[in-house]
Parts: structure tokens; sequence; C-alpha cells
């Protein structure tokens, strides 16, 4: 498994960056300004907690 997951992060590292996101163009294309991953989670954290029982 490690081998595989350098593997991966080798071909990924020569990938060209991503472009900086324009976050004007993202809050008019989804209705609303964009989230940070912890904001969404303290916004939506409790959707993802397993059942009790299970």
């Amino acid at each position: 498994m490690a081998q595989h997951i350098s593997a991966i992060g080798a071909v990924s590292s020569q990938l060209p960056s991503a472009p900086p996101v324009d976050t004007t163009a993202l809050t008019e294309a989804i209705g609303h300004s964009p989230q940070t991953f912890a904001e969404f989670l303290r916004e939506h954290g409790h959707q993802f907690v397993a059942a009790p029982g299970r």
C-alpha cells in the first residue's frame, strides 16, 4: 500500500498546479460564498456522525 501511495504522490507532483479560484465567479455560480473545509464541517458535521447503536 505504501508503494502505491508513493507512486500516486510522485505522479501528482509532476502535474501542473491548479489555477487560483475566482471566488467571485464561484459565489455567483453556487449562490453563496465559498466555505473552507473547516467551515463546512462546523456547519454540517452533525450529519456525518454515526447513528447510535451502529
